[in-house]
């Protein structure tokens, strides 16, 4: 929807005319290169968030395969647990 603003010398601008509430004060106005750098930056840390969580689910693994191969009773609730995960990954693939 397109609006005519008045831009004010504070940062603040008004809705003149248009398809919006007449007189509706906007803040917080930014340039489209401001909003593509937030954008950018949201998308890096999403991106580092999702790596980290695969590097400690990696480690988490390495150290259950080490107590598995001590421990028998660990490996066989160990192999249950996984094989429970992969019938629900089935099922959600069927979904």
């Amino acid at each position: 929807m397109r609006v005519c603003i008045r831009v004010h010398e504070d940062g603040t601008a008004h809705v003149v005319s248009g398809g919006g509430p007449p007189g509706l004060r906007l803040t917080r106005l930014r340039s489209p290169e401001e909003w593509k750098k937030a954008a950018e930056e949201r998308r890096k840390a999403r991106l580092e968030k999702k790596r980290q969580e695969e590097e400690e689910k990696r480690k988490r693994e390495e150290e259950a395969l080490k107590r598995a191969a001590e421990d028998p009773e660990y490996a066989r609730e160990y192999a249950r647990q996984k094989l429970e995960e992969q019938e629900l990954e089935k099922e959600r693939e069927k979904s």
